[in-house]
């Protein structure tokens, strides 16, 4: 069996797909990824062919970024995921979805949950679809119907704080005490892998329900009213640090012993949900495909 398995071009979105890809391959199927041409080389490090598809134009893409309103979550996700994921993204990608699905002649689709160019494809071909929820089913429910870097913005940082645009997070996460992230699928998974306690300011998509997850299995605090609360991330980091029950429920929701698996030509790999991750920071686009 041919498998076609597409992705946004986000590490978020990707890595939660790779242990059915890989199942897939080593089950002794024909394993092909999909992504945006701007994140193939990433991609690639995982294994398996990777095609690359269009991406939407980068001006109008900003232009429908600049209009996100951070402090209205269900106003932020229609523009997200409406506009971005269903239909910038989706229609930039259908010509070469269309393309490769008519070359390469998959049996079955595998798409991320914002992939949505993936599912139109596979209804032109009357091909199975299936979708791999990295989130919260409530998340994936409340996203059907709707179906920038910022770091030179940043100024001067203090002496003890240094920023980049993509750092690996199995990388650091070792190395740290506590996680602040915007709440992304792939980030949380990260952090509890680890055994990481978290600091949640969400904004839209997933994210505050993720928080809302965190705060209830006492896996870390939330701090609601998006960038605009930003002020207040120091001291609740603190208050995190300071109560050991934070790191203690973080602990016991580790989802396995260890934080990587085996690709099938042998070599470390992050497990699903090992994000692009880090305090700071982003990859592919800023923003949209964080999760």
């Amino acid at each position: 069996m041919r498998v076609l398995v597409s992705s946004t071009g986000g590490v978020g979105h990707l890595l939660p797909l790779l242990p059915v890809a890989w199942a897939l391959d080593r089950a002794g199927h024909a394993v092909r990824i999909a992504c945006p041409e701007s994140f193939t080389g990433f991609a690639g490090r995982y294994g398996l062919p990777v095609s690359g598809f269009g991406e939407p134009d980068p001006d109008e893409f900003a232009a429908v970024w600049a209009t996100v309103p951070f402090d209205d979550t269900e106003e932020a996700n229609r523009v997200v995921v409406g506009q971005v994921y269903g239909r910038l993204d989706a229609t930039a990608a259908l010509p070469g979805l269309d393309a490769l699905v008519g070359q390469w002649r998959p049996d079955l689709l595998v798409r991320d949950t914002n992939e949505y160019g993936a599912a139109l494809v596979a209804e032109r071909y009357r091909l199975p679809c299936v979708r791999v929820g990295c989130s919260l089913a409530v998340t994936d429910t409340a996203a059907a119907p709707a179906a920038a870097d910022g770091l030179a913005a940043l100024g001067p940082l203090p002496p003890r704080v240094h920023a980049e645009r993509f750092v690996p997070q199995d990388q650091v996460l070792g190395a740290a005490t506590v996680m602040v992230t915007h709440g992304g699928s792939g980030s949380v998974l990260g952090a509890l892998a680890a055994g990481l306690p978290l600091v949640v300011l969400p904004l839209f998509a997933d994210q505050p329900h993720n928080a809302a997850r965190v705060t209830a299995v006492g896996a870390g605090m939330t701090i609601a009213g998006g960038p605009a609360a930003a002020g207040q991330i120091g001291a609740v980091v603190a208050a995190v640090l300071d109560n050991p029950a934070y790191r203690a429920g973080a602990t016991c929701r580790r989802r396995d012993r260890g934080a990587t698996d085996r690709r099938p030509d042998g070599g470390q790999a992050h497990r699903a949900g090992h994000p692009r991750a880090r305090l700071t920071g982003s990859t592919a686009r800023s923003g949209a495909h964080g999760s």
